[in-house]
């Protein structure tokens, strides 16, 4: 009995001293700071969560409210650094040398540095730094990938290799009095330095950076505390079991096994999560909330998830099928891991890889999750995927066979096919632009400037025109600069026979030395196209592709003469070369077919394997590093589509609008169909998808028209649709500007004198006035603008009723008019045909002074139903707006113009009589908006008439334009420029004065060779 009762008491006392060893592990000291980073959205203050009040200050690019770490203290939060832009936060409240040492100045001191981290692939290239100070020092972080220690001249790396997109918790100490710094993993030691020299440098703390700010770390951090003190093994393992760095403790008054400041976290309550509970759920405290098949506990303890959403990680699989053991069983127990998208980190989330070993689609993979290469070929079953090969077959090498020749200028002109038909350079050509952007290979291409490639081990003859029968395919993407609107040969070879390239205009030409025919398509200056030529040896046949679309019908013409070598830029031993840029340069000694053509077009690569896909995210390297993007899933450019469906649709991630055309990438969806402004059916890649000449953003605006028919175009601009315009002039007193109506007659007094149109009368009885005798013979006229400029010379007692333009029908009664006066004192109004349109404007306009010009304008709009709206405008300002009925058109052949006088009765009897200066009128056959009757104002009386180009001339070697247009003397003008009609805020010169008759203006084109389309117009200003 007493040896029994020794037994107890040596194991009572044994658990009482394991208990108190786990009491200590689980304690941790106060922290010289902690952020948990529940920080809200847009704050610029971190908070200090330690008490200490070492606030942090938020410089450039730090997003709060982002997802925390799922196994920290704080899983409901965390901060994202430096994605889509750079930033870091400074600890002002610090000095690094007095709290953490100075070598240089004799102060040591140890510390533990400790965060949960979610890193972005960017940041495993160069150096990316967590830890940092204000001057050299501490730069605890990421170097080339590696986890890196470093007190500015004593570092070292950590041994652990981290994935990108996966939490991990790093834990970097110094050991003041050892002299030693180590890394620790996920709680675990990963590696050391054991005679590490203390920091040197000053200034504060920095988070996210280094010295200063830079080599910013990218992705996600939460739970970072920093101590004064070297924090002990089994402290640094509790940490990533979830202990607060605060010291917070693992409390459980519900005792239901899951912490209270877990459950609080995550629901606010102890109530709704149930530790105790076994499911099913979903529900509150059925002890499986979320219903994914496992319990709030097991969600907690073992896999780490968060119980309150069905698929931890959105893969689309719930966390309860994800067993993350690596082997998949079943849809119901996938092998994957809960906590990641993409268990193998092939570019493919969990749910699409379906295990069933056949490919459907790209929601139905049938390959393995737990695997990124599931048929062993070598490639990545993402990469798979996107280059368009069946990634659970090893022999499956894609629909594109192998080139004779590949050359993609990324290596200068190494022939990537594997035939070593490597080229020579002859004369200038460089490597110094861009790639064709919608390539497989967009980062480099060619430039010709003078010079082509020869290709001495690629003979004519015996490799392509008399190998089998005969047949090739040569593609490219190509970009022509001076070879546009003229030739330049692409293909060709040392003695006559084939010559492919540019000709006849700037067509795409196919040529074999006298059996020579040209494609349709006229290719525009500074763009990049895809471009094929196939010749069919068994028939004698040729085709000419542009965009992965036929340009030139099957053609028969006869197999190639001549000899030699290849030539790329070239014809005949090197004459008549291309000038512009090539890439992705390819030949086939077969006939392609048209599918495979397209794909070319669309992006594919001619050796028929996706790019090096590093990160294994579905995007090519090359791809990401040209447009700085690196989630497939984020919108960069905000334009609607994920950077991953860019890609696919070969638009620009860091572009909202790729084809500059108005309208966001991501409105754009290609269908051909208009269904809103959200989904216009347009292309993305094309700014004039029915190429009717007029940019799709432009057709899409009020007025619509379908940017998808060209044979629905809009209506002109409103300044193109001017139909009667009076200036007086000498010499042209009496005409209208534009033709439509006939020349004014003077009735009475009525003058024509400087410039100005004297018309008078008292009380409503005119004594001058004009109006248009004749035949109207311009457009019918519904919708109009009617404006005038003019200075009154009398109020009062003085004429009234009378107007200073008026738009009246010949055979009826019907007019609107601008009319001072008939109704209220000394105020303007619609006049109209028994009042039928007339309403008084409110506020309106009352005249007060003479002798001081003014610009009235009256817009007519049609609403529908028969309904008008008229506007009035003095001096570009609105005076009032109303709806009214009665609605009438001006057909040709029944309208004229009318100065003092109402209205006809018809002319030249009438009523209404005005004392006025009329300085110029015009009428457009559109309602003018607001902001284009202020540019009327702005540009005054002799200003706003577009005048029509008698001549456009383009210098290619020094990117000039000579423009030359009918002029008057003694004028000025002033030349405007656009680049997608939106606006003409630009301008190139607003003083050129007349040369007399015709006026000519030379100058650089103010925005460079590359842009794509410019657009002029000239103005008269005085």
């Amino acid at each position: 009995m007493k040896l029994l009762q020794k037994k107890i008491n040596i194991f009572f006392i044994t658990a009482c001293i394991l208990a108190v060893q786990f009491d200590l592990k689980s304690q941790i000291p106060e922290p010289y700071l902690y952020y948990d980073f529940d920080d809200e959205s847009g704050t610029t203050s971190v908070i200090d969560s330690s008490g200490k009040e070492r606030n942090g200050t938020v410089i450039g690019n730090i997003q709060f409210g982002e997802e925390g770490a799922p196994n920290g203290s704080t899983p409901n939060s965390g901060a994202a650094f430096s994605l889509g832009g750079t930033g870091y936060i400074n600890v002002v409240e610090t000095d690094v040398p007095t709290d953490f040492g100075n070598r240089d100045q004799g102060i040591s001191a140890s510390y533990t540095m400790a965060c949960w981290i979610k890193p972005d692939a960017s940041s495993f290239t160069g150096d990316r730094f967590i830890f940092g100070q204000g001057s050299q020092g501490i730069h605890h972080g990421f170097r080339n990938g590696s986890i890196y220690h470093a007190h500015w001249g004593s570092d070292f790396s950590g041994q652990s290799v981290l994935s990108a997109d996966e939490w991990a918790h790093l834990t970097f100490t110094y050991d003041s009095e050892a002299g030693r710094g180590a890394i620790y993993v996920n709680g675990k030691f990963d590696a050391e330095m054991p005679a590490q020299q203390g920091p040197n440098g000053g200034g504060s703390l920095i988070i996210g950076g280094r010295n200063g700010g830079g080599q910013n770390f990218v992705g996600l951090i939460d739970d970072l505390a920093i101590w004064q003190a070297v924090l002990e093994e089994d402290q640094i393992k509790a940490l990533t079991e979830g202990l607060s760095p605060s010291g917070r403790n693992n409390e459980d008054d519900d005792n239901d096994g899951l912490p209270d400041y877990y459950e609080e976290n995550l629901v606010d309550n102890l109530d709704d999560l149930n530790g105790n509970g076994t499911g099913p759920g979903p529900g509150s405290g059925t002890g499986d909330f979320d219903g994914d098949g496992l319990t709030d506990l097991d969600e907690f303890e073992e896999t780490k998830t968060n119980p309150t959403l069905l698929d931890t990680d959105e893969d689309g699989l719930i966390d309860g099928v994800e067993t993350n053991t690596g082997t998949f069983i079943s849809e119901k127990n996938t092998g994957t891991n809960p906590n990641s998208a993409d268990t193998d980190k092939d570019g493919l989330i969990d749910s699409v890889e379906t295990n069933t070993g056949k490919l459907v689609d790209g929601n139905n993979t049938g390959t393995n999750p737990n695997n990124a290469d599931t048929d062993g070929d070598g490639y990545n079953d993402g990469g798979e995927i996107v280059g368009g090969t069946d990634p659970n077959d090893e022999n499956s090498k894609g629909t594109i066979p192998a080139p004779l020749l590949f050359v993609d200028f990324e290596d200068e002109v190494v022939d990537l096919s594997g035939n070593a038909n490597d080229g020579e350079i002859d004369g200038d050509v460089s490597f110094d632009v861009e790639g064709a952007e919608g390539g497989s290979t967009p980062i480099t291409g060619a430039s010709f400037n003078g010079g082509h490639i020869d290709f001495p081990s690629l003979d004519m003859n015996s490799m392509i025109r008399d190998f089998e029968d005969g047949s090739y395919t040569f593609s490219c993407w190509l970009k022509p600069l001076g070879s546009a609107g003229g030739q330049g040969f692409i293909w060709g070879q040392t003695n006559q026979g084939i010559h492919n390239g540019i000709r006849n205009g700037g067509v795409l030409h196919s040529a074999h030395w006298g059996a020579d025919w040209n494609a349709s398509t006229v290719l525009e200056a500074g763009e990049w196209v895809h471009a094929a030529w196939t010749y069919d040896g068994a028939t004698d046949t040729a085709t000419i592709f542009l965009n992965g679309q036929i340009d030139g019908a099957p053609t028969a013409q006869r197999a190639p003469n001549g000899g030699g070598t290849f030539l790329l830029g070239a014809r005949n031993n090197g004459t008549e070369q291309f000038n512009g840029y090539l890439d992705d340069v390819a030949i086939w000694t077969e006939v392609l077919p048209d599918g495979t053509i397209l794909s070319l077009a669309e992006g594919a690569s001619p050796i028929g394997a996706s790019q090096e896909d590093n990160d294994g995210d579905g995007l090519p390297d090359s791809w990401e590093e040209k447009y700085g993007v690196d989630d497939p899933e984020a919108d960069d450019d905000e334009d609607g589509l994920t950077n991953f469906e860019e890609y696919e649709l070969r638009t620009k991630p860091d572009n909202s609008d790729t084809d500059e055309d108005g309208l966001n990438d991501g409105v754009e969806t290609g269908t051909g169909l208009y269904v809103s402004t959200n989904d216009t059916g347009t292309l993305a890649r094309n700014a004039d998808s029915d190429n009717d000449g007029i940019l799709d953003g432009d057709e899409v605006k009020e007025p619509f028209s379908d940017p998808n028919n060209p044979a629905d175009p809009p209506p002109p601009p409103f300044n193109q649709q001017l139909i009667g315009h009076w200036t007086f002039d000498d010499g042209e007193e009496l005409i209208d500007q534009m033709g439509n109506f006939p020349d004014l007659v003077l009735e009475g007094d009525a003058e024509i004198a400087d410039g100005s149109l004297n018309v008078n009368g008292s009380g409503t009885t005119a004594s001058g006035w004009a109006w248009t005798s004749g035949e109207y013979t311009g457009p019918d006229i519904t919708e109009k603008t009617l404006v005038s400029w003019f200075t009154l010379e009398s109020l009062e007692d003085g004429a009234k009723a009378g107007s200073v333009i008026t738009l009246d029908k010949v055979t009826v009664d019907q007019f609107d008019g601008i009319i001072l006066a008939e109704r209220q004192r000394n105020r303007w109004m619609n006049g109209s045909s028994n009042f039928r349109r007339t309403q008084d404007f409110s506020p309106g306009a009352e005249e007060t002074e003479i002798g001081e010009e003014v610009m009235l304008a009256f817009t007519y709009e049609d609403i529908g139903g028969g309904q008008v709206k008229i506007t009035g405008y003095r001096n570009g300002e609105a005076i009032g707006s109303y709806n009214s009925g009665n609605i009438r058109t001006w057909p040709s052949g029944d309208a004229e113009i009318i100065f003092g006088k109402r209205h006809g009765a018809p002319m030249p009897n009438g009523p209404g009589a005005l004392d006025a200066l009329i300085n110029e009128a015009q009428i457009y056959g559109a309602a003018a908006s607001e902001d284009e009757v202020m540019d009327l104002f702005v540009s005054g009386p002799g200003g706003g008439t577009i005048l029509e180009f008698t001549n456009i001339n383009y210098t290619l070697e020094n990117d000039t334009f000579t423009l030359e247009w009918a002029s008057k003397p003694n004028k000025t003008y002033s030349l405007f420029y656009s680049t997608d009609l939106s606006d003409w805020e630009a301008d190139i010169d607003d003083s050129i004065v007349s040369e007399g008759e015709k006026t000519s203006y030379t100058f650089e084109n103010p925005e460079g060779i590359e842009t794509r389309k410019i657009f002029f117009r000239v103005l008269v200003v005085d």
